[in-house]
């Protein structure tokens, strides 16, 4: 993946949700907050998660009825 090429600082964690991702049957947010505590609803079935102490964003739309994450931002912020 170019961006952890670019960004490798962010390598595991981005391992870590999509393993945690890959295995989880939410239903709801709330599921999704009981996985992840930084995540933040968007509104229109889009969430934000903060990873690396916010260092990354990554933004996902998840649809709970059919099981599906599509990943539509991944970034880095700065301080």
């Amino acid at each position: 993946m170019e961006f952890i090429c670019d960004h490798p600082e962010t390598k595991t964690a981005l391992q870590e949700w999509a393993s945690v991702a890959k295995k989880s049957q939410w239903t709801c947010f709330e599921d999704v907050k009981d996985s992840f505590t930084d995540v933040s609803s968007m509104g229109d079935q889009q969430y934000i998660f903060k990873l690396l102490g916010d260092r990354c964003r990554l933004i996902a739309v998840i649809n709970f009825t059919i099981q599906l994450i599509n990943i539509r931002s991944l970034g880095t912020t700065t301080a």
